[in-house]
């Protein structure tokens, strides 16, 4: 009895023991925070019927005003009218850059060529050259938008939902009007 006595305590006493080991390891260090969840970036504001039409026709008018601008250094032979015309399709590059950027950003995909109109008018002026050139560029660049195509670029300017098209709306703007204005001045030469 004996013997069983101490058997039962021997495995007592080792049962005890492997408790124990469970009370003496330390307890697994807690996991190391999640990383911060980045918000995904905000998408931009839908863009309405007018945001939509007026881009559409700032970007015609851009590809159209450089089109015409391009033929400069080759139909053109007065210094006044190349620089004029570097300066137009550089600025209108510019404005295009942009359109494309919103466009791209609104998931719109828009037309890289020009309208029928407008292509029309891009082929009666490569028919030109020198003074008849000059006198048309200037023409075509003094010609003011129709009247619904500008109200629809104010209205957008005034009342868009995202700021980078009322920015441009109103960067387009005046550079029409600076144009407008320079074409003006340089028929007269």
């Amino acid at each position: 009895m004996k013997k069983i006595s101490c058997c039962a305590i021997l495995c007592s006493g080792l049962l005890a023991l492997s408790g124990c080991e469970a009370l003496l390891t330390p307890d697994a260090p807690p996991p190391p925070p999640l990383p911060a969840a980045h918000a995904a970036p905000a998408a931009p504001p839908p863009l309405n019927l007018t945001d939509v039409a007026a881009l559409q026709s700032i970007n015609e008018q851009g590809l159209f005003l450089q089109a015409i601008a391009a033929m400069a250094p080759t139909h053109s032979h007065r210094d006044l009218t190349k620089n004029f015309a570097k300066e137009l399709g550089g600025t209108y590059k510019k404005v295009n850059d942009s359109v494309t950027s919103i466009a791209k950003s609104a998931n719109l995909s828009l037309s890289s060529q020009l309208s029928p109109s407008y292509q029309i008018q891009v082929t009666s002026l490569s028919r030109l050259y020198y003074r008849d050139f000059d006198h048309g560029l200037f023409q075509r660049v003094f010609r003011p938008l129709p009247r619904q195509t500008r109200q629809s670029i104010e209205q957008t300017k005034k009342s868009s939902n995202t700021a980078d098209l009322k920015n441009l709306a109103d960067s387009f703007l005046k550079a029409q009007t600076t144009m407008q204005n320079k074409a003006r001045d340089l028929m007269k030469y």
